[in-house]
């Protein structure tokens, strides 16, 4: 029975001693790092370390920051050729301008500018339209109604003044004409002896038309002659023709300048 007893404890301390044995060899199989392999991490630690990167990322981060960079300078440099290339604006100011004409029709302005452009000179038509006063009237200004304007025409008669003419319609309309007269002086005469024999306001109106004509416009960047047997043909065929110089300006400025040319 004794024997029994340190038979089973000792038993149980050759088990004991066993047991421990394997679970050490377990452990280390199943907890060892294989070699090249990286452990896990937890998220604390990678936030306190800063990303790994492979060689192949930082070479292809150093490509694209030399991209970049070409890119930049080729940016850069197309611009400044855009710059370069830009025209100046004052290098198409023209030095200046000529006008010739005028040419009552524009057929006559037209033929005129063919003939200029076979001499290397390029013209632009210009139109102007203008009032022209063609006559003056002696006249008594329009009656109030038609019955009042034969009473002062009947006055007129008797005062032997027979030549009138009643305006019908119109912005004349019921006024009395005595003559219309080419000349101002002639015009005058006439409301002198008119108003020596009757009381009646008579008065000298100018008869005024719109008239247009054309002109040549010659422009040009560089100093240039107009070649002078073209020019004393041009003004044997168009009576009249003038050379004004004009700075390019507007119609309303060549209408100036032809009126203070007269």
């Amino acid at each position: 029975m004794k024997y029994l007893v340190a038979l089973l404890v000792l038993t149980n301390i050759i088990f004991f001693t066993w047991s421990s044995r394997t679970q050490d060899v377990s452990n280390d199989k199943i907890y060892k790092p294989l070699a090249g392999v990286p452990q896990l991490q937890t998220v604390a630690e990678t936030q306190l370390k800063p990303p790994l990167q492979s060689p192949s990322s930082t070479a292809e981060s150093a490509v694209v920051e030399s991209l970049s960079e070409d890119a930049a300078k080729t940016i850069q440099q197309s611009e400044a050729f855009a710059q370069e290339e830009k025209p100046d604006d004052t290098a198409l100011t023209l030095s200046g301008c000529e006008m010739i004409g005028p040419f009552k029709r524009r057929r006559g302005a037209t033929e005129a500018a063919n003939r200029l452009a076979k001499t290397g000179l390029a013209g632009q038509l210009r139109r102007i339209s203008y009032d022209e006063v063609v006559g003056y009237w002696v006249l008594l200004p329009p009656a109030s109604n038609r019955v009042k304007a034969k009473q002062d025409m009947q006055i007129l008669r008797d005062a032997g003044f027979n030549d009138l003419w009643l305006f019908r319609q119109g912005d004349l309309l019921n006024a009395i004409s005595l003559g219309l007269f080419t000349h101002i002086d002639r015009a005058q005469r006439l409301l002198d002896q008119v108003s020596a024999k009757v009381d009646l306001p008579v008065e000298i109106r100018q008869r005024v038309v719109k008239r247009s004509e054309f002109w040549v416009e010659i422009r040009s960047r560089t100093e240039y002659k107009l070649n002078d047997e073209l020019w004393e043909s041009l003004q044997v065929e168009y009576a009249g023709l003038k050379r004004l110089e004009n700075q390019c300006g507007s119609v309303a400025e060549l209408e100036t300048l032809r009126q203070n040319s007269q």
